[in-house]
């Protein structure tokens, strides 16, 4: 098969919008200037950083001086976790975060930083608030670390109830919005906020740390400037920047996209279920443009004969895993065969309807091929 005929990955990433793009590519050649620097090519450039930030302060009901551009959710997560002002060091993470986020808890576990606390989910993958609450109740805790969306399944955390609870306990609230921000209507519920610009067709290599109102200050983690108010130090990329900003004008566009997916979803989901193949993720709680489903072979082996023989891209899930089974089904209850041969399903704008409905039957195809094989 000669080229992609469709991309099933857009959780991974996304193409740039030709309207978001237009808009960055003088910010690349004529107005190159540094933010930082006094002359006017450098006011323009700071002028056009101040202008993205209104926007995302705009569309998230965030503080303009909260926003602090980072080089993406990777960089957020690490951030917030590392610059905490703790004082009890006791952090609760979900079991299903971003390994962005368990990978630095973790870390800081080992080094006696902080005392952390996975905290499970229910077999839907969401978690449930009274074990929350107890955990709360127990002692005191400094920071909650809850993603709004998982990366894997799709599945939507109550993050406005997780804040409330963490409210009522004087605790502070993370939540990894990556997936989240472009495909559903989002507010700072929250104390702290992540962001990311190229889930939603804007240029990788951006994303935000989101600070509320009355938060606790958080210490630099990039070190060397006095960018951003001294907080995170290095030149700004300024196109990026404005990437950003820019792509805020659509997220309206781009959030009803993803609602339109809904019905479509639940054809491709009955598809499924026709096959016997197990559905991981519950369209109750989850977003209608994810499905995760296992296989009873080797799902490896199927996304591959999907690209070559069909030009079709899916994926077993996280970019980050590199192919791993996934922990996130664990933690719902999958088994190992199950956590192993899972694939990803995460749709975009650009995937046309009858390419995404013959999924089942190609995937179905592939899984008979590989089994008669065997």
């Amino acid at each position: 098969m000669n080229g992609i005929i469709e991309n099933f990955d857009s959780a991974s990433t996304t193409p740039v919008d030709e309207r978001v793009l237009k808009f960055i590519i003088p910010y690349f050649t004529d107005r190159y200037g540094n933010s930082s620097s006094v002359y006017g090519m450098g006011r323009k450039s700071n002028k056009a950083i101040n202008e993205a930030k209104i926007k995302i302060s705009e569309v998230l009901n965030c503080p303009e001086n909260g926003v602090f551009f980072t080089s993406g959710g990777t960089e957020s997560n690490n951030w917030i976790l590392n610059g905490f002002p703790y004082e009890s060091k006791n952090v609760i993470v979900s079991e299903t975060e971003h390994s962005s986020v368990l990978i630095p808890a973790e870390m800081l576990n080992s080094k006696g930083v902080i005392s952390l606390t996975k905290i499970g989910v229910k077999t839907n993958g969401v978690i449930d608030l009274s074990v929350l609450e107890c955990l709360l109740k127990e002692k005191p805790i400094d920071l909650v670390s809850v993603q709004t969306v998982n990366n894997e399944t799709g599945i939507i955390q109550p993050i406005s109830d997780i804040y409330s609870l963490c409210k009522k306990y004087g605790t502070s609230l993370h939540t990894d919005a990556t997936q989240a921000f472009g495909k559903m209507n989002l507010s700072l519920n929250s104390d702290y906020m992540t962001i990311s610009a190229h889930k939603t067709y804007a240029p990788k290599g951006v994303g935000a740390l989101i600070v509320n109102s009355g938060a606790k200050t958080i210490s630099p983690f990039v070190l060397g400037g006095h960018q951003q108010s001294g907080m995170r130090a290095g030149s700004l990329p300024v196109p990026l920047i404005v990437g950003l900003g820019k792509t805020c004008e659509y997220l309206g566009e781009w959030v009803s996209s993803v609602e339109g997916l809904r019905n479509d979803m639940k054809g491709l989901r009955s598809i499924f279920q026709q096959y016997g193949i197990k559905i991981n993720n519950d369209e109750n709680v989850s977003l209608p443009s994810f499905l995760n489903i296992s296989i009873e072979c080797d799902s490896s082996l199927v996304i591959a004969m999907m690209e070559n023989d069909y030009g079709m891209v899916l994926s077993k899930g996280s970019a980050c895993l590199e192919g791993k089974p996934s922990y996130v089904l664990k933690a719902m209850g999958r088994t190992d065969l199950e956590c192993k041969n899972c694939i990803r399903i995460s749709l975009s704008k650009f995937n046309k309807r009858d390419k995404f409905l013959s999924l089942p039957h190609m995937i179905k195809n592939c899984m008979n091929r590989i089994q008669k094989e065997e």
